[in-house]
């Protein structure tokens, strides 16, 4: 059953899909599989993945948590494929609801946070900083446009002309009912990243703090998500620490479709893949 490369044989419902070649794909379309078998295994813990590809059982493990891709790598019968990737991670600004709805100030936040930093911290360094949400190997995409710097001294000045000023001498600003602003991040993370010490720590203050913001970030697991986003919280994948109601999200991209991610962990020796090159849009 089946006209791709391969054709489906068996399933074992949370455990296993079997597939074979077809020996009757076209030429033209690359032709016979390399592979004569094919077994997608469903392995949801991390640790049992790695596992599994130290022993040998299986031949690709798709992302794992980036701390442990250099250790896999250094094996000499494993490497790490890095190739580029339509997915990339952001901020979401509620802008239907005040202050977030002036452009200035979600400039001024975005200006604020050392998205370079959260790279790092997070993801080990696997990617790189967006300008926008469209990947360098689309047709639109504008070479000349590029992140916004990080800049606390322009944020703060940004956020004073928007009437966000410190008002009691505490070195965080206030906005005009007094309330403080808390520029806080909840990072959802899976197996693509996780805190690292070779990074640096994505909560630590620093530039936000120069801005005049209280920062407070976390790192949570995708489900946390939902818990986040239920009323009267509703901040999306990550957002301000303040309770804004749900409204429409703007985006303040982290890491560049075509960057880095994902990541996978191939068995050696490596060969092309059996069904022909994949595009950057995978």
């Amino acid at each position: 059953m089946g006209n791709g490369p391969f054709r489906f044989v068996s399933r074992r419902s949370g455990d296993r899909w079997v597939f074979e070649a077809n020996p009757d794909y076209p030429e033209g379309l690359g032709g016979r599989p390399l592979l004569d078998r094919f077994v997608w295994r469903v392995i949801p813990e991390n640790a049992a993945q790695l596992t599994e590809i130290r022993v040998g059982e299986v031949d690709v493990v798709l992302q794992p948590r980036p701390g442990e891709v250099r250790e896999l790598a250094e094996r000499e019968d494993l490497r790490a494929a890095v190739m580029p990737s339509r997915e990339f991670s952001f901020i979401a600004w509620n802008g239907r609801r005040p202050p977030l709805d002036r452009a200035e100030v979600r400039r001024a936040l975005a200006m604020a946070i050392d998205r370079s930093a959260l790279l790092r911290g997070i993801r080990h360094g696997f990617g790189v900083l967006a300008a926008g949400p469209i990947m360098p190997f689309h047709w639109a995409y504008a070479e000349d446009v590029g992140p916004l710097p990080v800049d606390p001294d322009s944020a703060r000045a940004l956020l004073s002309a928007a009437g966000i000023q410190d008002r009691d001498d505490d070195g965080v600003l206030e906005l005009a009912d007094g309330l403080g602003l808390h520029a806080g991040a909840q990072v959802s993370c899976g197996q693509r990243c996780e805190p690292g010490p070779g990074g640096g720590d994505p909560r630590r203050p620093g530039r936000a703090r120069r801005a005049g913001l209280h920062p407070g970030h976390g790192v949570h697991h995708p489900g946390r998500r939902r818990d986040l986003r239920r009323p009267p919280v509703r901040r999306g994948a990550a957002g301000l620490d303040r309770r804004f109601p749900a409204g429409p999200a703007r985006p303040l991209p982290l890491g560049r479709p075509g960057g880095a991610l994902p990541v996978r962990v191939v068995r050696q020796p490596g060969g092309r893949l059996p069904a022909g090159p994949r595009g950057p849009g995978g």
